[in-house]
């Protein structure tokens, strides 16, 4: 399989793969799932060993909060920045 084959889109991480309950989840949605649930296993803790890395649990929600955004954006739901020129053009 080539690389144009395995990533349909224009975001790798919003390559569908197949979950357990027969679902599919894109890797950014399993991201987002991985993350909420370390966040719940860990709650009141300030750092935490995953996999033999010390993270810290701040560490933990901006990783969240990263592919929270990923999510988005593959669903079309990305939050827009508005841009005003100051400069009167």
């Amino acid at each position: 399989m080539n690389c144009a084959q395995r990533f349909n889109g224009p975001f790798p991480w919003a390559e569908a793969r197949d979950t357990s309950d027969g679902m599919t989840a894109t890797f950014a949605e399993q991201m987002v799932a991985k993350y909420r649930q370390l966040l719940l296993e860990n709650a009141g803790l300030v750092t935490i060993n995953i996999d033999g890395q010390d993270v810290s649990y701040a560490d933990l929600e901006t990783k969240l909060e990263h592919w929270e955004g990923k999510v988005a954006k593959q669903r079309g739901r990305a939050p827009s920045v508005s841009r005003i020129r100051l400069d009167g053009s």
